[in-house]
């Protein structure tokens, strides 16, 4: 089996801490061609659509079983099974944390997105 770089698992734990932060900024990439077009309101009322039907239900799975992905390995002390044999639990971990703070930032732009549905009512 070939052998497993330390910048991997190093860009591997980069890559999932970011999501959390891209989320909050709005730097994913997205489609809004339905989107741009729409005024202020019905957009909002599309985002908290989309939120709640795609986006909580995945990424709160996602990180449920990335919790329960990171239990295991610590459970079993799992290491690579590559010529150094790194341990692995510490990146499910991390893997983990970021599943788990895309997930709350996902609900801090529902309750934004909610929010905003309150203020031009007003």
């Amino acid at each position: 089996m070939p052998s497993m770089p330390p910048t991997t698992l190093i860009y591997g734990m980069h890559f999932m801490l970011g999501f959390a932060y891209t989320h909050k900024h709005d730097g994913h990439v997205a489609i809004d061609v339905f989107e741009s077009r729409l005024p202020k309101r019905p957009r909002t009322i599309l985002r908290i659509i989309v939120n709640l039907v795609v986006f909580t239900p995945t990424v709160g799975l996602l990180a449920v079983w990335s919790v329960i992905y990171a239990a295991t390995s610590w459970q079993n002390w799992e290491r690579a099974s590559t010529s150094w044999a790194p341990p692995l639990y510490p990146f499910k971990t991390v893997m983990a944390i970021g599943f788990v703070l895309l997930f709350l930032q996902g609900i801090s732009k529902l309750i934004h997105d909610f929010r905003s549905l309150d203020d031009s009512g007003q």
